[in-house]
């Protein structure tokens, strides 16, 4: 399969989206005459972006990392307390049924997602990898410099989209919105989303966190989560701590790290109350709603009973189980309002065992609205345990 020419249908080259983002960027005196394409953002914020109607900062200042490349963060506004939060990874997957209804090659099905990427992140699929990914046969680049990939092929005739935090820092004004509307649109599944938040000005540490944590402040359902602590917590140095609560394997990892002394030299000095909360989740045990796109700071905060100061209202990613049992009261509620008067005279007609045999005769299966759980034994367990 020839997909060289993928750019054209893109409208984006490799070139082009390369410039993408850095032709504003202003060169603070400290940075000097250093080139626009040294520029490598540290972090996943910039532009004129808008997320939970903070604004992000226009200006940046540019500092020497401590690697010697020059770096762009926002400049934070000292008059007030401003806490951004932010998707900074985002990955789900469809069937290709429900993308592409028609009986096309592979290449018809790129080309269209690469249209579809393209209004929604602006930029699309730019090139084949050479090796497929993620157990799928075959891979492709979205955008340049790791922005992300697509991998289609085998797996149940399913595709994976992954758009990293590089590629979610270029990508065009409102991709939220129009990313949530297109995955409901083909029901696809989101796989793992990354939610963060930088308080430049923190008014708590790395220790703060840690007696919270010991408060039981993260704990939920009276279980405390797994808790690791990486770095120098007895001696104060310029190198940076990190929080981490919670297991990648369980689908919610919670890492809090001192950033402007993780990314050293200047930083350290300039930003050394720079705080960053990044929130990881997978559908491990749990449905990763859309909303969660456009109301990071929502499931931020509403992830620990510690992070609730980050929003004023919270929304909480709920595990299989609760979220089936939610599936199952909406769906009694709805049967009932639509049919518990035919369903109470059937019982007066023919007695409970005979109207359970006519309602469901060639219905014996779970519907898919009740968390796609293939049998009845399994969906009893679910609700158990």
């Amino acid at each position: 399969m020839n997909i060289i020419n993928i750019s054209e249908y893109s409208h984006l080259t490799k070139a082009s989206i390369a410039s993408f983002g850095a032709s504003t960027a202003e060169l603070s005196s400290e940075a000097g005459e250093a080139s626009k394409d040294a520029l490598t953002p540290c972090n996943n914020m910039g532009g004129k972006k808008s997320f939970n109607n903070h604004s992000l900062e226009e200006k940046f200042i540019h500092i020497k990392h401590n690697k010697g490349v020059v770096v762009k963060v926002p400049l934070p506004d000292t008059s007030k307390d401003i806490m951004l939060s932010l998707v900074d990874w985002v990955s789900f997957t469809f069937k290709l049924g429900k993308f592409y209804t028609n009986s096309s090659s592979q290449e018809d099905i790129i080309i269209q997602l690469s249209e579809q990427l393209l209004f929604i992140f602006g930029f699309g699929i730019t090139e084949k990898r050479k090796s497929g990914l993620n157990f799928y046969s075959d891979s492709y680049e979205v955008g340049v410099n790791n922005f992300g990939q697509v991998c289609i092929g085998g797996q149940n005739s399913t595709c994976l989209v992954t758009v990293k935090g590089q590629g979610l820092l270029h990508s065009s004004v409102g991709w939220e919105g129009r990313l949530e509307m297109f995955l409901e649109s083909i029901e696809a599944t989101i796989t793992r989303v990354d939610l963060s938040c930088d308080l430049f000005y923190s008014k708590y540490t790395v220790f703060d966190f840690l007696q919270s944590y010991h408060d039981g402040l993260f704990t939920t359902r009276s279980r405390s989560p797994s808790i690791e602590q990486r770095g120098d917590w007895v001696n104060d140095n310029d190198k940076g701590r990190t929080l981490y609560i919670g297991k990648k394997q369980s689908g919610k990892l919670l890492r809090i790290y001192e950033k402007g002394k993780q990314l050293g030299g200047s930083f350290s000095h300039l930003f050394s109350d720079w705080v960053r909360i990044e929130l990881e989740l997978s559908n491990k045990d749990r449905t990763l709603p859309y909303a969660v796109l456009v109301n990071s700071g929502q499931y931020l905060a509403g992830a620990y009973p510690a992070l609730s100061f980050l929003f004023e209202k919270q929304s909480k990613v709920l595990t299989s189980k609760k979220t089936t049992q939610l599936d199952i009261d909406r769906s009694l509620a709805i049967v009932r309002h639509q049919f518990g008067a035919y369903i109470y005279a059937f019982n007066e007609l023919y007695g409970s065992e005979r109207t359970i045999e006519i309602l469901t005769e060639g219905k014996k299966k779970i519907p898919s609205r009740l968390n796609a759980v293939n049998d009845i034994q399994n969906l009893k367990n679910k609700i158990r345990n």
